[in-house]
């Protein structure tokens, strides 16, 4: 079989799968729409040639794929065309010019941390160590672009309307007439009570995050175990109590019930996988009732980074 007949066998499959369960089929056009680029633009990617791109085919990878195909046969059930193109949040090519960073080697992925950013403030980190620490709530900003944006303190969930059913009661408990149906989804909204500080960094460098953070500059991080060290002791000198944690961010599908919010500190809308994020978190004590609607920034230096870090810039 070749690869050509395997990919249409699969596509053939996911979408017999769908049919069997069209988890979509209530969601609003606008809702739809929202998903379908969501999901385009975790399959796009800059090459080094400054080419928009498609994801390498891999296993880990497969996951977008298949939420594409489910979204072409959604579409086609409701008998309406795609989302107009300059709807779709393509990734921006270069070519005929090389992107800006195509000189920068990138890290095997997940052997580093990597800091994005302007120049002066890489050059900040880099040789000072200097780093702002942002309260999370400041990320829900209408100023910041699309790539930074984000409510860090609330997730909203879907439960696809076709999978619930109203059972009626009579005043002893007791059903008393047949389940019914309802007519769209049911949101179930996670939240925290307290705002929190997170210092974000990636552990998987690409060309398009450069132009997705505005970014020139950036700052690779080859002991992450060192820096991690360093970053921890010296916000527990200025956030005594506070508890701290640091991990790979999990990226929750909203309509895939099996992925679970957990910890909203570590869980970001599936719209950001491709920025595969490694965060720094700070939580203040909530078992001495301790809460906070606002927070200031937080800066602290490190000293140099030199001895575990390099700083590269897309311009020198």
């Amino acid at each position: 079989m070749t690869d050509d007949q395997s990919q249409l066998q699969n596509h053939e499959i996911w979408r017999r799968d769908y049919r069997q369960r069209p988890y979509l089929n209530r969601a609003s056009d606008v809702t739809l729409d929202q998903r379908f680029k969501d999901v385009f633009n975790n399959l796009m990617t800059l090459t080094p040639k400054g080419q928009v791109g498609v994801l390498e085919v891999t296993p880990s990878n497969m996951r977008w794929m298949i939420l594409f195909t489910h979204l072409l046969e959604e579409f086609e059930l409701r008998e309406r065309g795609l989302p107009a193109h300059g709807d779709v949040p393509f990734v921006k090519p270069t070519a005929p010019d090389l992107p800006a960073s195509a000189k920068i080697k990138l890290p095997e992925p997940g052997r580093a941390l990597i800091k994005l950013g302007k120049r002066s403030h890489m050059q900040e980190l880099y040789e000072r160590g200097r780093i702002r620490i942002a309260p999370a709530a400041s990320y829900d900003d209408p100023s910041l672009n699309l790539a930074m944006r984000d409510d860090e303190l609330k997730f909203d969930q879907n439960l696809p309307g076709s999978d619930i059913k109203i059972i009626p009661l009579d005043e002893e408990g007791k059903p008393k007439g047949p389940p019914l149906g309802i007519l769209g989804d049911v949101t179930v909204s996670n939240e925290l009570a307290t705002n929190f500080y997170v210092y974000c960094m990636t552990h998987t460098l690409s060309h398009r995050l450069f132009d997705d953070f505005g970014a020139d500059s950036c700052v690779i991080v080859r002991d992450p175990a060192a820096f991690s060290s360093l970053l921890l002791e010296a916000v527990q000198a200025q956030l005594p109590g506070w508890l701290d944690w640091h991990q790979s961010v999990s990226y929750i599908d909203p309509y895939l019930h099996s992925e679970k919010v957990t910890d909203l500190t570590f869980s970001k809308h599936f719209r950001f996988w491709y920025q595969h994020e490694y965060r720094f978190v700070w939580l203040p004590d909530a078992t001495r009732g301790e809460h906070y609607a606002e927070l200031d920034p937080l800066f602290i230096e490190l000293g140099s980074l030199a001895h575990m870090a390099e700083f590269v810039t897309c311009y020198e």
